[in-house]
Formats: structure tokens, sequence, C-alpha cells
């Protein structure tokens, strides 16, 4: 009894010689800090009285969407690839074994599940609903169907960042919408009426008379749904454009335009900030 009490009050001698320090000094815990994330034996590691787990880790994937797919909702089954936290080792690519010649020792070695790398590859199907009030970046959350828990650990979230495909005609901005409108020259002058497509449906849209190119035509309310019930704008961006190749009367028409022009002195008005 008198030497069991003696070898207590020594550095490392604890029950079997698994003491608070080993031989040398050196302090267990930080042994464990080196392998386990800082977390020895007591403190909801491995070995934590209790059995205390560890989260998994959020992960985050990319949600690919038509304009069409967005503005309609509704669900998708994706099929992700990832990796996550090895559950044998909690992510430190090493394991502990102990040594039963002589005193016992605990060794680190490399993980035979994860092979070192402290994740392993897992792969998924998970069904989406793509709610309203979406947009390009905006994330969706699924709880708990991110990396798994260890020792018990509850699992990660799985976030899923939209990505909008480029369309061929609108190009978002949040949740309005921007688009290029060519008009002809006579539409440009004389004014128009036009029918444009919206991601509802084709409408009409007046060009007023005079317009020059960059005036922008705002029609409320056919951008993007929100999710109050409301929806981004749509804007229309004039670009006045000349007939590729005319005809001999528009020629005509063109050089009798000309000649009205040089008789009332408006040919050179457009230039007079081009003087210095």
């Amino acid at each position: 009894v008198r030497e069991r009490e003696q070898a207590a009050r020594q550095p490392g001698g604890g029950v079997g010689g698994f003491g608070r320090e080993a031989a040398g000094g050196e302090d267990f815990s930080d042994f464990f800090r080196a392998f386990f994330g800082g977390r020895p034996f007591g403190e909801g590691g491995f070995g934590a009285e209790g059995g205390r787990g560890q989260q998994g880790e959020d992960t985050e994937h990319e949600l690919s969407l038509t304009m069409e797919e967005l503005i309609a909702g509704g669900k998708r089954s994706l099929r992700l690839s990832g990796g996550e936290l090895c559950a044998a080792c909690g992510g430190s690519g090493r394991v502990t074994t102990t040594s039963g010649q002589g005193r016992r020792r605990i060794v680190a070695a490399i993980c035979p599940t994860c092979r070192g790398e402290g994740k392993i590859a897992r792969s998924q199907t998970v069904e989406v609903t793509i709610p309203r009030g979406l947009k390009d970046g905006s994330r969706i959350r699924l709880a708990g169907l991110g990396g798994r828990g260890v020792q018990g650990g509850k699992p990660g979230d799985l976030y899923l960042r939209v990505r909008l495909v480029p369309h061929q005609v609108f190009r978002p901005d949040g949740y309005d919408l921007h688009a290029s409108l060519p008009v002809w020259d006579d539409e440009a002058v004389l004014g128009a009426d036009i029918e444009v497509p919206t991601p509802s449906g084709g409408v009409m849209v007046r060009v007023p008379p005079e317009t020059q190119t960059g005036r922008r035509l705002r029609l409320k309310g056919k951008g993007l749904p929100k999710a109050g019930g409301e929806a981004g704008d749509l804007y229309w961006e004039v670009v006045v454009t000349t007939p590729p190749e005319l005809t001999a009367d528009e020629r005509q028409l063109y050089e009798a335009l000309r000649k009205l022009r040089v008789e009332h002195g408006g040919r050179d008005t457009i230039r007079r900030d081009l003087k210095v």
C-alpha cells in the first residue's frame, strides 16, 4: 500500500502508470491536442465521459437552375458527391492503439478507414423543393443532410447555392431583369408599339417618339418573383438600328431626308459638342 501511495505521487504514477504526465514530464493533454484538435480525454473528445460527440460539417453544393425552373419552382432530385469527416478517426486522420508490453502507452497510427485523409468520399441523392423568391446566389438550407456526426454527434446541414444559367434574352440583377430592345430608326423617330417577351408571356410596350439609344423602358412587376408575392421589374434598353441593306426606295427617302436637314441647318447639330 505504501509503495502504491509513493508511486501515485510520482510523475506519470497513476493507475497502471497512466497518469497526467508521461516519462520526461510531457503532459498527455499536449499529445491529444496534437492529434484530436485540442480535446484530450475528459474534454468531449475520444474517450470523453458521457460520450459527447462531434457535430458533422456543413457542406455546400451548387444548384444550377434555368430561369424557367427558378420561376416555376417545384421539386428536383439531385445526385451530390463530396467528402465528409471520417467517423473512425473524427477527421484527424489518426487512430490510437495501446501497447501491452511493459508500461502501457498510446500510439498514434494512420487511420485505415480514411488512410490518413480525415475524410471519406460520399454520394447521396436528395430531393429539393425550389421555393418562390430565389435569385442568383440564393442559398437553400437542407437541415441534417450535411456531413455525418462523429461519436453520436448531430449531422451538419447541406446548403445549395443557386447559380442561374445565362438566359438568351434576360440578364438578372437581383430580382430585376434587363434586356436589349432593338428598334428600327423609323420606330425610334416616330414611335411604335412593339410586342416583347417577359418571363410570364408576351406584352406590348410603347416606344415613345424621338427615342434615343440607351433609353430604358420599365415594365413594373415583370421581373423575377419574390417570396412575398411581388416581383422585380423588367427593363428594356433601346438600341436604335439602321437597315443593313437599303432598297432603292429607302435610299431615295434617306437622300431626301438628308437634303431637308442640310436646308434647315440641322445636319451638324448632333456634333456640336465635339467642337474645340
